[in-house]
C-alpha cells in the first residue's frame, strides 16, 4: 500500500532531525557535567619536594627531583619486611620506624640508612647500599623473592641477611629490605590498582612501594585548614600537625580560600616561574623529566 504523503514526509523529518536531537541532547548533558567541576584553579607555587626511600621510613627534603613513569627516583623503592613470610612492614604497626633515616649522597651516588641502636643513647646502625644500583651488581648482592604489599605480590631484589641483621633488634623481630628497581625487566612491575587501574586510568602505569599511586601531593592551604579545625577542637593544647606527617612528594602552596581544591584536581602541569613559563613536566609524563 503507498504510503502517503504525510508519512512520508513525516519519515523523512524523523530521520533528519533525530540525529541531530540526540546530538544536542549528550552535548547538552556533556556540558552539564563538565561545568560541575568548577573553573580552573589558579596556578600555585611548589614549596617543597620530598622523598621517602624506604617505605614508611624518614623522608628527605629536596631542591630538585627526577620525575619516572614510577615516581620520583628514590622515592619508596626500598621496603622493609619480615623474613618469615616477607610481609611488608609500615609505620602503622611500628611507629619508630620514622626513626629510620636514609640519606643520599649524590658525589658518590650511595644511600646510607641509619637509625638510633636499641637500649644506646650514642650508638647508631648504620648501613650504606648503591642508590641505584646496576644489573650486576644486583646479581652479585641480592636475591630475587617476591613480598608482599597489601594483598599483591610483587618481584623483588632482597638484600644479604648480613647487612641488615643489626636492624632486628631494631624492630623486634627478623627482618629484610627488599628493593623494587623502576626499570629493570627481570623485575615484573608493580601495576597500579584501585583508581590507578588500567580501566580507570585509562592506561597501563606501575609503581614502587608506595601504597596506591606514584605521587602525593599535598597542599598547604587544606593542612593549614585542618589545623586550624584541630586547634578550635582541642582548644589550642595539641601542636599543629606537620605536613610531613602525611609523607607528600610535591608541595604547593594552595589558595587559602579554597582548601582541599585539590580533591577535584585531575592532572597537573609544572611549569616555571613567570607569565611564559616553561612547561618542565606533566606528572604522567616521560622518563627522566625533572621536578
Amino acid at each position: 500500500m503507498a504510503q502517503s504523503q504525510a508519512t512520508q514526509l513525516a519519515i523523512i523529518l524523523s530521520t533528519f532531525f533525530l540525529p541531530i536531537l540526540t546530538y544536542l541532547y549528550f552535548t547538552k548533558a556533556q556540558t552539564k557535567r563538565t561545568s560541575n567541576a568548577g573553573p580552573l584553579p589558579p596556578p600555585t607555587e611548589i614549596t617543597a619536594l620530598y622523598i621517602h626511600p624506604i617505605k614508611s621510613c624518614h623522608g628527605i627534603k629536596v631542591q630538585s627531583a627526577k620525575l619516572l613513569p614510577t615516581g620520583l627516583d628514590l622515592d619508596r623503592q626500598w621496603m622493609w619486611v619480615t623474613a618469615s613470610n616477607y610481609q611488608f612492614l609500615t609505620i602503622r604497626q611500628n611507629a619508630r620506624m620514622t626513626l629510620i633515616r636514609p640519606s643520599y649522597n649524590a658525589r658518590d651516588d650511595t644511600l646510607t640508612v641509619t637509625a638510633p641502636a636499641p637500649n644506646s643513647i650514642d650508638e647508631k646502625l648504620t648501613f650504606t647500599i648503591p642508590a641505584h644500583p646496576s644489573a650486576s651488581w644486583l646479581a652479585e648482592h641480592t636475591t630475587p623473592h617476591t613480598a608482599k604489599i597489601w594483598s599483591s605480590q610483587t618481584d623483588t631484589a632482597v638484600y644479604s641477611p648480613a647487612l641488615t641483621a643489626p636492624f632486628n633488634a631494631f624492630f623486634g623481630q627478623e627482618v629484610r629490605l627488599v628493593y623494587k628497581p623502576p626499570f629493570r625487566e627481570t623485575y615484573a612491575p608493580r601495576g597500579l590498582a584501585s583508581n590507578g587501574a588500567p580501566e580507570v586510568l585509562g592506561r597501563t602505569a606501575s609503581t614502587c612501594f608506595p601504597d596506591l599511586m606514584p605521587l602525593l601531593v599535598g597542599n598547604e592551604a587544606s593542612i593549614n585548614e585542618l589545623n586550624a579545625r584541630v586547634k578550635a577542637a582541642e582548644n589550642g593544647n595539641l601542636a599543629p600537625l606537620d605536613v610531613t606527617r602525611f609523607r607528600p612528594n610535591i608541595l604547593v602552596r594552595g589558595q587559602a580560600d579554597a582548601p582541599w581544591d585539590e580533591d577535584r584536581w585531575k592532572t597537573l602541569r609544572i611549569k616555571t616561574a613567570g607569565a611564559e613559563g616553561k612547561t618542565v613536566a606533566d606528572l604522567d609524563g616521560g622518563r627522566g623529566d625533572q621536578v
